[in-house]
């Protein structure tokens, strides 16, 4: 009887935690993770300030969704 007791109120936590995310969001905002993030790579160049130190400027270089 108390496993049954426990493990009700994991589901009960469980289902106010969904709820609580859906509502937070928004609804219809349940995107898997490849929809939610453009595929993207951060590069590193070498670079040279005006005084001639080196420095890495990094540029994030992402995909568009027409394939490109």
């Amino acid at each position: 009887m108390r496993s049954h007791i426990v493990l009700s109120a994991l589901v009960l936590t469980l289902l106010l935690t969904a709820a609580a995310n859906v509502v937070a969001r928004g609804p219809g905002s349940q995107a898997t993770a490849q929809q939610a993030l453009p595929d993207c790579v951060v590069k590193m160049h070498r670079k040279y300030d005006y005084s001639g130190r080196l420095y890495i400027q990094k540029v994030r270089v992402c995909r568009t969704a027409g394939g490109a």
